[in-house]
């Protein structure tokens, strides 16, 4: 596959266009994230890196060609962008390689950016209004994992209809929606991998539960080193946790499979090598590139499940508003050693990846390591390391322990199934 790496270390990116044409060969039908799906003369698709220029992401947008001409550029910032190219006939992405103001090309679009950490039901409702209100026929998300998510809700709602809470797993009466609009997604953060995942998580806020909507992956998504490299060293820090927890959880997960294991592999060795850099080293820009890429092949891990670290986390995030990438790097390390025991054969694996030399060591120091590093890589980047430092105290565990059985039963079942006492236990480790 022709690849257009545009000034990034090209070895990554042929690694990745190995690995979709091995999965397509298998079956597997991937979005071209880190690539996006051109056509060469032949009708066949390639493999391009696309970068967006001069970008200032600040929410979510939405942008309508209805009233245009097949082919009419469509941009992703008002104030100057890359444009692309929308063939709705075929659903092909073109660059057009020019950056353009909307306005002065006479885009119509609207912007919505309503979208707060841990995105609410109101919120995606109201992204929803705003969208059949402008007439737009897509939905570009732009910023984080919040953003992408909300911009996942209102793809789904505005093509199916009816409420986002309809299309909630375990709580809606189509938890398996079959439809979206045409969705872009452009992260602007190096963690969350919801520009690649099939699922967006939504927090209710009647009952502060974090639910997830499945079958909404981004039809496109679009990596930039440029727009991340401006983020804020605690986002950095907070982003990349979150992608080591989706790594390892995936490689963990008594559903992965060896198409899974590869992609957490290589991103577990990938944010090990280039985290501490990209949140405050001197190689900070290539870092972060790297990181771009780690954290994205990390969402593409998660495919099968994750585990109890999620499962908790977003029972943290939903009571006190905690940063979802905060919250997992607190009790990574709290569920690892927790299941000590019980993982250590996938400890004395991952142990290497994480540059630890297990070497003759025997199982149980291994995973001691393991578990220490993980705490260490936390407190170098300084990522909050107890819940009591996020807010909660010791009589909130049994409140969340209710909310995690409640609400969390498919991420709380991995690697192990987690009674009330496990789940009290690792809580109380962790504060």
């Amino acid at each position: 596959m022709p690849i257009d790496a545009d000034g990034l270390d090209p070895d990554p990116l042929v690694e990745l266009a190995a690995w979709v044409a091995q999965a397509e060969a298998a079956g597997h039908r991937l979005p071209q994230a880190f690539a996006l799906a051109t056509a060469d003369d032949a009708g066949r698709p390639s493999v391009r890196l696309v970068l967006l220029r001069g970008v200032e992401p600040d929410g979510l947008r939405f942008y309508t060609n209805r009233d245009s001409a097949k082919g009419r550029d469509l941009a992703v910032n008002p104030q100057s962008a890359a444009a692309f190219w929308w063939e709705q006939t075929n659903r092909q992405v073109r660059v057009s390689g020019r950056v353009v103001p909307l306005d002065d090309a006479e885009v119509a679009h609207t912007v919505y950016d309503n979208v707060t950490p841990n995105p609410t039901l109101p919120e995606v409702e109201g992204g929803v209004t705003a969208m059949n209100d402008s007439g737009a026929d897509f939905v570009v998300g732009v910023g984080g994992g919040s953003a992408i998510d909300a911009a996942k809700g209102v793809a789904v709602t505005a093509q199916m209809g009816g409420k986002p809470k309809d299309y909630l797993f375990g709580v809606g009466a189509t938890p398996f929606p079959s439809g979206m609009k045409p969705l872009f997604a452009v992260p602007t953060t190096c963690g969350t991998g919801s520009e690649i995942s099939g699922a967006a998580v939504i927090t209710d806020p009647d009952t502060h539960y974090k639910h997830l909507m499945l079958n909404c992956t981004p039809d496109v998504a679009i990596l930039d080193p440029n727009l991340v490299a401006s983020m804020p060293a605690p986002i950095t820090a907070a982003t990349g946790m979150d992608a080591l927890t989706h790594a390892i959880e995936a490689y963990t997960n008594p559903g992965n499979t060896p198409f899974t294991r590869m992609f957490a592999t290589r991103a577990i060795q990938q944010i090990s090598r280039h985290l501490r850099q990209a949140v405050n080293g001197p190689n900070r820009p290539e870092a972060l590139k790297h990181m771009l890429y780690a954290a994205d092949i990390a969402g593409q891990s998660m495919a099968v499940g994750l585990g109890q670290v999620h499962g908790l986390s977003h029972v943290v995030s939903g009571r006190l508003g905690t940063p979802h990438g905060v919250a997992n790097a607190i009790l990574l390390s709290q569920v690892l050693d927790y299941h000590r025991d019980f993982l250590k054969d996938d400890l004395v694996e991952i142990a290497p990846l994480m540059g630890i030399n297990a070497a003759g060591m025997p199982a149980d120091k291994v995973g001691k390591d393991v578990v220490a590093e993980v705490r260490s890589l936390r407190d170098e980047i300084k990522v909050p390391s107890k819940l009591s430092d996020v807010g909660m105290k010791e009589s909130d565990v049994a409140q969340f322990v209710d909310d995690a059985q409640k609400s969390q039963a498919i991420f709380i079942a991995a690697p192990r199934p987690g009674s009330a006492e496990d789940l009290t236990a690792i809580y109380k480790s962790a504060l």
